[in-house]
This record gives C-alpha cells, structure tokens and sequence, in this order.
C-alpha cells in the first residue's frame, strides 16, 4: 500500500472516531441527572465505547507498521482536538466527581481550606462560617450533587488550584474547567512530541494518547481530574531522558501535589539522574521533601477520623478489582488452613498490604535495574518508558480500585511502549459502566464476581503472552550470541605470528 492509501485510511480512523465522539456527545443527552438508572442507554454507552476502540487500534497499527508520515501530524493533532471539543458542552455520563471539583474550587477561591470542612457540616451548621454557607446556596443543586458529603475531600493541593483558577474564570462552571483540561491537555501533546524527539521514535506515536477513546470520554465528558496529572508525568519522562536532575525533582514534586502515587517514581528518578550517591540522596530528599510541603494541606487536616476522605479512599474503597480481590480470598484460605476464622476486615487489611507489597517490590525492582543501563547493557532511551509503565501498570492492575479513568495514567508511557495486552484496556473497561445496569437490576453481584474477570482476563492473557515471546527472543539471542563468542574464541585466542 501506497502513501496515498495510508493517508486514507489515517483520515478514515480519524473521521470514525469523530463520529463515535460526536453520538457520544448525543447520548449524553439521554443520562440526565437523578433519572431512574434502569431507563438509560447503558448498553448502548458500553458498546459505543467498545466500538470507538475499534478505529482507534486502526490508528495504532498504522503509526507503528508505516513509520512516520509528517505530513499526519497536524491530522492527529486536529482530529483529536475536535475529538475534546465535541464533548465539552456534554453532561457527565454516570459520573458526579465533578460537583466536588466546583464546589472545591469554590471554596479555594474564596480564601478556604477545601479540607477543612465537609458538606455536611454546612447542612448541619457546625461552625461552619457564614461565608462558606453563603457559598453553599449560591452553589445550588451542584452542591447537593456532591458525592460523599460526610466526607472531607481527598484532591491535593495542585488538583484545587486548578479548581480554583476554573471558579475565578467563571464561577460554578463545568465548561470553564474543561477549557482549562483542553489547554493542560494540548500541553501534554506538545511534551509527549519532544519526548518522541529525544527517543527517535516517530511523531505519529503521539496518536496512541491523543485519540485514545476512552481517555477522551473520561476526561472532556466524565470531567475527571486525572488529566491534570498527563503533562507532568510526560515531562518528568523528559526530564530523565535528557537527564535534568533538578526539573525531574520538581515535576515529580508537582506531580506528587496532583495526585500523590507518582512518588513511586522518586527511586527511579534519584537513580537516573544523579552521577553519585550522594547527589542522588540530595535530590531524594528534596523531591520528596518538596513534595511532602505541597501536601501539607491535605495532610494538616482532617485526615483522621471518620470524616477523612482520604482515611476512608485508603481503607475501604473496592470497585472494578479482578486481581485484587484474590488477595483478600486467599488470606482467608490460607488462614483456614491452620484452623483459623479471619475476619473479612482482616482479610482485606492483609489484602492491601500484599498490594503494596507487590507495588514496593516493583518500584525498587525498577531502581535496581539502573545497573543495567548503567553498564551500558540497555539503552537509556528504552529503558526509562518501560520502567515508569510498569510501575505504573502494577499499580493499576493490583489496586482494589480500577476506574477507567486511572487507566490514563499509563497512556503517556504507552506512547513509548505500546503494549498490547494495557493498550487491550481501551476496550475491556468500558464493561465497568454494565455496574449501574446490573445494579439498577439488582444483580450487581454479577458485575463483581462476573464482569470484571471479562474485563481484565484477556488483558492477563495477552500480557502473559508478551512475555513469553520477550522471554523466548531474549534466550534465542543469548544462544545466538553464545554460539558467535565459541566460533570466535578460537580465532582470537591464536597467535597472530
């Protein structure tokens, strides 16, 4: 096939996926607000956004099987602009996590700490002050919409001034906090392409984050806060490329203040920037000491106690877990085996210290592996992308909460990585959304114990395969490469004379 039919069917990816944004933004139509679950589309959303992945997949073949192709690049970045621009007048979809967002903003704006106070102490009148209940009716049925309202939030500090500067563009608007998600986002385009730049990689690999399906309904219709995190995380991968000791602490420090797990990074990036020990304890200790400040908000203020969201995200949430739940399953069993009866409440505590025990395991793993790279076995470049996806990707794939939207998190690494089995994702986890469609029927059961193995099983199984072949390539080469070092050790091993 010719340029002129690549270009083709590049403008016919593109174009479909226009097209499925845009019923995406007609369907939304049809989830109003506070409407009985069992009258809406649901199936049709799922199977919309399975549909979309479609085109999607198309378009990564094609920027990996025929190179790169200049003249898509403004095709890519306009098609999956239009794709963002199409949903930021469409109402979120099954999701409510954006009242919290306004109402936080709100409340930064106006001088407040947002963890100070929880909704319900402004319905209750518990020393809240007048202006906070000023702004509670102001707010209207976007505050009665707040998800959790016996809860303090759970957003750090860089997410609400995010929330605050949307509020002081234009108070209580959706749409305000969206354009400013557009803008952060094309930020991210622009990293992402200068990341692809210092690798050698084509520039057209920039369509596996730009036009991810999934991503763009989470994000511009769900008005998840998650994108805020995209560019730091694609310019801290830059800055370890490049080897920038002190951007690579700030950005990992920004990143921290958005959303707390990127500390996972800090010994990989000490690794991978500083030339000695001692500087890489230096630049430990000030990332994660600047870090650390940025959360002092979050951290100085309900935190504990029954009314802390983060205590109550950290301890009880559960939803859309596969692996995970098998953690939990198998302590009981284990328990049970030495005539023990463990309390389910033990069992999930075990649970979630094996999940961080896996997670810890693999942050380190990674940091060890700098050896390598080090000794000059494995090149910079190809080794960064990869690490950073599977950290992340472990910590995905072993919380006891698997939302479509953490599914973002490892896009700007799968760029650099596209790997089957994670990028497999873009179609499984819109099955999450058959939660309210089952439960609206009284069998939620069969999403937990049913659904989610649909989800996450092939994605398992394609990992798996991956590996193997990794693993065959790599022994077939060490055979190879063996066999070369006998049939020359004799020839360099002779005398010359």
């Amino acid at each position: 096939m010719g340029n002129r039919g690549v270009r083709i069917l590049w403008l016919a990816s593109g174009f479909t996926l226009l097209v499925c944004m845009a019923a995406l933004l007609a369907l939304s139509r049809r989830f109003p607000y506070g409407a009985n679950m069992a009258d809406r589309p649901i199936l049709l959303l799922v199977a919309l956004l399975i549909a979309a992945s479609l085109p999607y997949f198309a378009s990564i073949l094609l920027a990996l099987k025929r190179g790169p192709v200049a003249c898509l690049l403004p095709w890519i970045f306009l098609c999956g602009l239009g794709m963002r621009a199409l949903l930021l007048p469409s109402a979120p979809i099954l999701e409510d996590d954006s009242f919290r967002y306004l109402w936080d903003g709100a409340v930064t704006a106006n001088g407040f700490n947002p963890y100070a106070y929880v909704p319900d102490d402004l319905l209750q009148g518990e020393g809240a002050p007048d202006r906070l209940r000023q702004l509670a009716s102001e707010a209207g049925i976007i505050f009665q919409r707040i998800n959790h309202p016996w809860l303090s939030t759970i957003y750090p500090p860089g997410a609400q001034f995010i929330f605050a500067i949307a509020h002081t563009l234009v108070p209580w608007s959706l749409a305000a906090l969206k354009f400013l998600y557009l803008v952060i986002d094309v930020c991210t385009f622009t990293v992402l392409l200068r990341a692809l730049h210092a690798t050698g990689l084509p520039a057209t690999h920039v369509v596996i984050y730009w036009w991810n399906p999934l991503l763009i309904k989470e994000f511009y219709n769900s008005a998840h806060m998650d994108v805020l995190l995209m560019p730091l995380l694609a310019a801290l991968l830059l800055a370890m490329l490049t080897n920038s000791a002190w951007r690579g602490g700030l950005l990992l420090s920004l990143a921290m203040a958005t959303k707390i797990w990127p500390v996972l990074f800090a010994p990989l990036l000490t690794c991978a920037c500083a030339r000695s020990n001692l500087w890489r304890a230096i630049l430990a200790v000030c990332a994660l000491g600047a870090g650390a400040a940025l959360l002092v908000p979050l951290a100085a203020s309900r935190v504990h106690g029954e009314a802390s969201g983060l205590a109550a995200y950290g301890n009880g949430w559960e939803m859309n877990d596969a692996l995970f739940m098998l953690f939990p399953w198998l302590t009981a069993q284990g328990s049970s085996l030495f005539g023990g009866d463990l309390a389910p409440a033990l069992a999930h505590r075990a649970g979630r210290m094996a999940a961080t025990g896996i997670v810890a395991f693999v942050m380190l793993w990674q940091a060890l592996r700098w050896v390598r790279v080090e000794q000059g076995q494995v090149h910079r470049n190809a080794f960064l992308p990869r690490a950073l996806l599977i950290i992340t990707a472990t910590l995905f794939l072993v919380s006891p909460t698997q939302f479509p939207w953490y599914f973002s998190w490892m896009l700007p690494f799968l760029v650099f990585v596209p790997s089957p089995g994670l990028l497999l994702l873009t179609a499984t986890l819109p099955l999450y959304y058959l939660r309210f469609y089952l439960d609206a029927r009284d069998h939620v059961a069969l999403f937990h114990h049913g659904v989610v193995w649909i989800e996450f099983v092939p994605v398992w199984l394609v990992l798996a395969w991956a590996w193997w072949r990794a693993r065959s390539a790599s022994k077939h080469a060490d055979r190879h490469a063996d066999a070369m070092q006998n049939f020359a050790a004799p020839l360099a091993g002779s005398d010359p004379s």
